[in-house]
């Protein structure tokens, strides 16, 4: 069966920056990659037949802006309304499902009603199917993307999008929309990247209880190679200290191989850590805690030995 071409559609990350400077290449990179996985993962929610293929189409210069096309779903793309109505499985009708989906996933992770959905495809930047939809057929649209943004698998990379981000000062907001080149009517500002990326700022409890997140770079000093809530052994600025690791993509990376920890001395890892402290004796005491995302892991450099081996 031939493959139905339904690459109209364009899809633009957009970035803005300070002025006058230029966007970390490293840091882009990562972050277009995880916003791929996240329309991936939209699409196979919507139907696991579902191919897609995300190209990268231009970059706009001064404030970035990637613009890539949807380009291409598979045969499966004729089942993937059914469920719902028969104008679902019009391939356009899919196409709008996931670009749908996708930026409202990675604008509102924490934000996803029927309503709010409804007004998001009425608005400025809905994509251009959504328009010649009936009131009916939206309605349709906004239940199938509140159903897919209920899957944690697809909320993962949209939080990595701005982990990412964050790591650049330079960019100072970020934003989704359909016309390529455009700027997006609704921008995230740099002061939300922590909230979008899954992180939180310092929040308290109860009146003897606080958590307070952190970024720091660390020296592994034990790794622990199974799934477990064990702690890992990581010295910081402070000492010494074991933290669980609540990262699992980063895990299940080790534990297959795909990420190498080598046996040797060194190695430091650049993390997010939330410490549980309680109030106790008039001071903060750490009694908890985990590291929710590893940011880097930094291999050592290797000197070449003094006096080689004859």
């Amino acid at each position: 069966m031939a493959e139905n071409d339904v690459s109209l559609t364009p899809l633009s990350l957009y970035l803005d920056l300070e002025a006058g400077t230029s966007a970390d290449l490293d840091v882009v990179a990562k972050a277009a990659l995880a916003w791929s996985a996240a329309i991936k993962e939209i699409a196979y929610v919507v139907d696991p037949g579902i191919q897609v293929r995300l190209e990268l189409e231009s970059g706009t210069p001064g404030s970035l802006s990637l613009n890539a096309r949807l380009k291409s779903i598979g045969p499966a793309v004729k089942q993937a309304g059914a469920q719902v109505r028969a104008v679902l499985s019009e391939p356009q009708t899919v196409r709008t499902i996931i670009i749908t989906g996708a930026m409202w996933l990675v604008m509102n992770t924490a934000e996803y009603t029927f309503e709010r959905v409804m007004d998001f495809l009425t608005g400025a930047d809905a994509p251009p199917e959504a328009q010649a939809l009936s009131d009916e057929d939206k309605a349709d649209v906004a239940r199938r993307v509140v159903e897919a943004l209920r899957n944690e698998s697809a909320k993962r990379p949209a939080r990595t999008v701005f982990r990412e981000l964050e790591r650049d000062s330079k960019i100072v907001g970020a934003g989704l929309t359909t016309k390529a080149g455009k700027r997006p009517d609704q921008i995230v500002p740099r002061a939300d990247f922590p909230r979008m990326a899954g992180r939180v700022e310092v929040r308290t409890e109860t009146l003897t209880k606080r958590t307070v997140p952190e970024r720091m770079r660390v020296t592994l000093v034990r790794p622990i190679l199974e799934r477990s809530d064990r702690r890992w052994g990581f010295r910081g600025a402070a000492g010494e200290f074991g933290a669980s690791i609540k990262h699992p993509e980063f895990i299940e990376s080790v534990l297959s191989g795909t990420t190498a920890v080598p046996m040797m001395e060194g190695i430091e890892m650049t993390i997010d850590l939330e410490t549980v402290e309680k109030f106790e004796g008039g001071v903060w005491v750490p009694i908890e805690r985990e590291v929710v995302n590893v940011v880097d892991l930094h291999q050592p450099m290797k000197q070449a030995a003094l006096f080689p081996p004859p």
